[in-house]
């Protein structure tokens, strides 16, 4: 008896709602860092676009045409 009643928690709906609340928070609040290019496709002149800092931040050049 004393194994499953360590075992068995009960919760209020206010409490259990704001545990998920946190756990969806953290899970939204984690990401890893990725390049410029891996989150958008240069379609156009990709030779006036130059990747700076690990692809954190890019450079845009222009010539006397654009």
């Amino acid at each position: 008896m004393g194994v499953r009643h360590l075992l068995s928690f009960s919760c209020s709906p206010p409490t259990l709602s704001l545990l998920l609340l946190l756990l969806s928070v953290a899970q939204c609040g984690y990401g890893r860092k990725v390049g410029f290019l891996q989150n958008f496709r240069v379609t156009w002149s990709g030779s006036h676009v130059r990747q700076l800092e690990d692809g954190s931040s890019i450079q845009l050049s222009l010539d006397q045409s654009s």
